[in-house]
């Protein structure tokens, strides 16, 4: 079993807590998985929260709790929706379309990128790069997510992006949901503000005129370019900011 999970591309936390439902043979709660794989209640939180949003653990509320579950049968499901999603990768490169396309419908309408793909994600945070590699820039604003990304590869490459980011100066605000960030980053120009939701596969970014919005969870995103609608999210986002 724990062989099987490690090809999920999980860490060893999360294999154990899998393991720890899957033996359950019923929905359990959270503080019982950490007493069992003993780590800490809220890390175990943060953990259960992404095996649920990948499909892996279903969550059950019985009278306001939350119960967590797993089984073969949700492995499978997991395993059938991967394999899904990795043959319409696979029919995307020999099509052609690779892992990203832009589409620009009209220069008096807002520009419009869809990404999707790890590399195609990574065109998206380059992107990004640039414009701070360009000196337009040295603000950033985001909802973002407690963990960078299932993928070994994307989580490595969005650590380097933090990193690089930082080394223009930039300064960044972000919320995340509940749960710790284990991005092991605390610094490098971080503001970090957690609000009361739910750990999240999915994020939003802000920067200059543009706004990015991904999911970590299956690798797609779009960038809307346009200076009025991204101003006023803007604003609510300082807003936001400034009542947290």
């Amino acid at each position: 079993m724990e062989e099987l999970l490690h090809t999920f591309n999980l860490n060893d936390n999360e294999v154990e807590a899998l393991k720890c439902l899957i033996s359950a043979e019923k929905p359990i709660r959270s503080s019982i998985v950490a007493k069992e794989v003993g780590l800490p209640r809220q890390t175990i939180y943060s953990i259960l929260a992404k095996l649920s949003s990948l499909g892996l653990v279903v969550v059950t509320d019985q009278g306001g709790t939350k119960n967590f579950y797993s089984s073969d049968s949700e492995l499978l499901k997991y395993i059938d929706l991967e394999r899904d999603r990795l043959l319409k990768a696979r029919n995307l490169i020999k099509g052609g379309s690779a892992y990203t396309i832009h589409t620009v419908v009209d220069h008096h309408l807002p520009q419009v990128h869809f990404y999707s793909g790890s590399l195609g994600q990574r065109k998206l945070f380059e992107s990004i790069l640039d414009v701070y590699k360009k000196g337009k820039s040295k603000k950033f604003r985001g909802y973002g997510i407690n963990q960078f990304s299932s993928s070994k590869i994307l989580s490595d490459y969005l650590k380097y992006f933090v990193k690089k980011r930082a080394s223009y100066g930039v300064k960044t605000n972000l919320f995340i949901g509940e749960g710790a960030d284990d991005f092991g980053i605390t610094s490098l120009g971080r503001t970090i503000k957690h609000i009361k939701i739910e750990a999240q596969m999915a994020g939003i970014y802000f920067v200059m005129d543009r706004m990015y919005l991904f999911s970590y969870k299956d690798n797609i995103g779009v960038m809307i370019e346009n200076k009025a609608i991204v101003q006023m999210l803007k604003d609510i986002f300082d807003d936001h900011w400034n009542r947290v």
